[in-house]
């Protein structure tokens, strides 16, 4: 039975996290020691809220650094002269403190930053009486050890998963889709105003990760899977497509594997223009996760640009994706589920027709919402053995804005046997 999920985590488990640690620190500290004890931690699989890793720019600080608070199971206090000497600091600390009161499970860790016990004692006499890991008498390494055995979370270490919860997974689903749909946004900026490649009239978005979630592989094991899952190709441009011209191939960037099919390339041979359906950015990381974002193909055509969704084209689109992740999971050892997120934006006044008049949709109404987001976990032999009723249960939601449209089960069977059976109208 596929399990859809709320859109916020703290709807799906009410005592998750969406990070592991906070830090709090005098900024005067960052250079000698907190930048390094967050980036350690992080490489050790840790969620952390550090202002260099998580504000941008923008934000009021006032109101990330308090949501960053509630959001964190753990406070790290990094106790030093300079941060005695400074009032935000303090502001953090009460909070952490108050939280720590009031919630099962949380927790201040404490690390004395070139400060005595006599020194702790005199800012605060309660912080003193907690035990405490100072930097004099252990590396970093050493630090970052005792933090992780001290701290009650589940986290991702380089042998793999700790049975992670499903408000972990989900969080690190939202946060690989929003990482990648700014990377994304960052990129369109130098493409023309009027470029199809900045999909104006909206797109859909596709997030898979695996579950157990796999060991770690290189970033060239990386790609080889992404092309072996793509060589069973349903239409014509399936979803992560590998290209092999320079200017469209797969990139390694950072600890993913990035393509942007939609670059415009400018030279003496310049390939054309990328329409809509055909600008693809998607992201792999070394964990099995995948990401992709994507235009209409319905915006390829002026008269039907930003009006219309063919009733067809979702299911094939999401059936493409589901079983590309299928035949993804099957290359990683023990992966016995796949959490799915989808979004879809620019849906405001479409209607819903059918592209080449197979189905009467009858009297819809046009989309009175602008963007539908859908989380499921569903199970790899669900995919296998009961395609259609999986299709069913993730785009319900979607055709529902259409006039209370009711997706029903032969549509969706229709269009998924035609589709795997390479009678799909692309191909």
């Amino acid at each position: 039975m596929v399990t859809t999920l709320a859109e916020s985590p703290e709807a799906v488990t009410g005592s998750e996290y969406e990070y592991d640690f906070f830090i709090s620190h005098a900024s005067e500290d960052k250079d000698s020691f907190v930048r390094p004890l967050a980036k350690a931690l992080e490489d050790r699989g840790a969620r952390v809220w550090y202002d260099e890793f998580t504000l941008n720019i923008g934000d009021s600080i006032h109101e990330a650094v308090s949501r960053g608070l509630r959001a964190s199971r753990a406070g790290i206090v990094v106790l030093s002269h300079d941060f005695f000497a400074k009032r935000w600091p303090r502001h953090e600390l009460d909070g952490l403190m108050a939280l720590a009161s009031r919630r099962p499970g949380s927790s201040i860790l404490p690390i004395w930053h070139d400060v005595t016990a006599l020194q702790v004692s005199g800012f605060s006499p309660g912080l003193a009486g907690i035990f405490a890991l100072s930097t004099h008498e252990l590396s970093l390494d050493e630090i970052v050890e005792r933090l992780l055995d001290r701290s009650s979370t589940h986290l991702r270490t380089s042998n793999g998963p700790a049975q992670a919860t499903i408000g972990n997974l989900i969080v690190d689903l939202n946060r690989l889709a929003a990482q990648s749909f700014e990377v994304w946004r960052s990129m369109i900026n130098d493409a023309p105003f009027d470029s199809p490649t900045r999909l104006p009239h909206g797109s859909y978005e596709m997030t898979f990760a695996l579950i157990p979630v796999p060991n770690p592989v290189n970033l060239k094991t990386v790609k080889e899977r992404i092309n072996e899952a793509g060589k069973k190709k349903l239409t014509g441009w399936p979803p992560f497509m590998v290209e092999t011209r320079p200017e469209w191939r797969p990139y390694a960037s950072g600890d993913l594997v990035e393509a942007w099919l939609g670059r415009e390339v400018i030279s003496s041979n310049q390939p054309p223009t990328p329409s809509p359906q055909h600008s693809d950015f998607w992201r792999a990381t070394k964990h099995g996760s995948l990401y992709m974002i994507n235009g209409y193909i319905e915006d390829q055509d002026n008269t039907t640009a930003g009006r219309e969704i063919h009733v067809e084209e979702p299911i094939l689109r999401i059936t493409e994706g589901l079983l590309f992740s299928r035949r993804y999971a099957r290359l990683f050892n023990g992966v016995e589920t796949i959490a799915v997120r989808l979004r879809f934006t620019g849906l405001r006044e479409r209607k819903l027709t059918s592209s080449l008049g197979n189905y009467r949709v009858g009297k819809t109404t046009p989309s009175s919402t602008d963007e539908v987001l859908s989380q499921a976990l569903v199970q790899c032999s669900e995919i296998d053995h009961s395609l259609p009723g999986v299709i069913k249960a993730l785009l319900s939601n979607l055709y529902e804005q259409f006039g209370f449209f009711e997706l029903e089960m032969p549509l969706i069977q229709n269009e998924v046997s035609k589709l795997v059976s390479g009678r799909g109208m692309y191909n």
